[in-house]
Parts: structure tokens; sequence; C-alpha cells
């Protein structure tokens, strides 16, 4: 495991790779590997988180600054959560498969699970799912599932990446438990034993043309990164509300 920030009273999101980390190898086509395409997301992510918290302390340890009125801490706005992720290797703690995962998380204290993955089934929307098998957790997973679902709209839709069908829209969230069927169900059981809240991100189809030259390009990446950086800074702040 990598803590990339440590601070006792943030909330503790952790990032977890579908497909990777001890879990069965997931989708391909063309170039997109699934778990590759999202671990090359979280190194885009850890690389700008890392960034500004460079910035921040280099900030801090400067003296008070004062532009056009503001102090130099006005500035930049601190990141509110602290990041966990999972290295590739048996010895981390929180490798596994996703079960495995959600328990070592829970002990860990984590506050939320955002667990990546892309779809294949050559569709054209997002998905983001939550489970209702831990009635405790229905609340609180369904308002992240609709804050990470709010992002990938404003960010892939104008673009004219995700689009709406005739009677679906662009960006589903999907409500699944244990009597799920089809794709729903398999989301489910991704998730479905966690004690934390949880919600499974399938950002975009690979399989589509679109969607697989849109990943297959740096604009892509940067996107893609970016949709996981703004719904995970939104979710943070949601957690603090529950404290």
């Amino acid at each position: 495991m990598e803590m990339v920030r440590t601070m006792d009273k943030l909330p503790k999101i952790f990032l977890s790779c579908g497909h990777a980390n001890g879990a069965r190898t997931g989708a391909r086509y063309k170039n997109i590997i699934e778990e590759d395409y999202n671990l090359a997301i979280i190194d885009s992510l850890v690389e700008t988180f890392t960034a500004r918290i460079s910035l921040e302390n280099l900030i801090n340890k400067l003296p008070p600054i004062i532009y056009d009125g503001l102090i130099a801490t006005d500035l930049y706005s601190p990141i509110p959560y602290e990041l966990l992720i999972a290295q590739d290797n048996k010895e981390n703690p929180l490798y596994g498969t996703y079960s495995q995962r959600q328990k070592k998380a829970k002990e860990l204290g984590v506050d939320v699970i955002i667990q990546m993955h892309l779809n294949s089934a050559k569709g054209n929307y997002g998905v983001v799912g939550f489970s209702r098998d831990k009635r405790k957790l229905i609340e609180k997973n369904e308002k992240i599932a609709h804050i990470f679902a709010k992002v990938m709209d404003e960010e892939l839709v104008p673009i004219n990446i995700l689009k709406a069908g005739k009677n679906t829209p662009a960006v589903q969230v999907w409500n699944c438990n244990s009597e799920s069927t089809g794709a729903a169900r398999r989301v489910n059981n991704c998730i479905r034993t966690s004690e934390v809240p949880t919600v499974l991100i399938e950002l975009m189809f690979l399989d589509n043309e679109v969607h697989n030259l849109f990943l297959d390009s740096e604009e892509g990446l940067r996107i893609s990164t970016r949709v996981y950086i703004k719904a995970l800074e939104r979710i943070a702040k949601e957690v603090g509300s529950w404290k």
C-alpha cells in the first residue's frame, strides 16, 4: 500500500484498480488493456497529487506574502483527503481479491472505496454502480455514486464521448443488489461484501471505437485523470459532512 498523503483528520479514500493487484485479468481491445489503463490513470493522478502537495508544502514554509489583499495560502486549495492506492505485490496490505481489499480497507479506517473499471460491450455510456446489499450503507453509496456520475457527465458528455440513448442517460447510476441480473449482477458481485461506502466506475467502453481512440490518446488520459481528481475532491467534501 502506498499512502500518498497522511493527515489524521482527512477522509481516507482508497482507489482500487479493477483487475489488478491480485484480481482476475480484465477486458482488452486493440491497444487498451483494462487494468493497465486504470493503473495509468492512477499514475497520472498521483503525479498531479504529489505536485500539489509539494506546492502546499512550499507555500506553508513561506512567510505570509500578500497579493492584492490575499495571503499566499488563499491562492490555492489544499487537497481535502488522504489517498490510498495498492502497489502490485503480495506483501501490500491492500493487495488481493476485491473482497480481501474491502476487508483490509475497513481495518485501515478507509472512508470510501472507488473501484476503477472500463466496460466492454460496445456501449456509448458510462456507469457508476453501487450495492444495496448492506442496508446501513445504501444512502452513502448512492450519494457517492451520484457525485461521481455528475463529474462524468460534466467532463465526458460535452465532448461527445458519453452519449445518451433514446431512453437512457449518458451516465447511468446502477442500483444493484444480490437479485440483480446480467451486468448489474457482475457489478454487485465486485462490491457487495464491502463494509465501507463503495462505488464501481465503468468510465467508458474500451471496445467502443470512439472510446478506444479517445482512451488511446494523451487527451483521453488527461481528461480521464481529471474526472477522478474532481470526483475524489467532491466525495471527500461529502465524507467530511459525515464526521
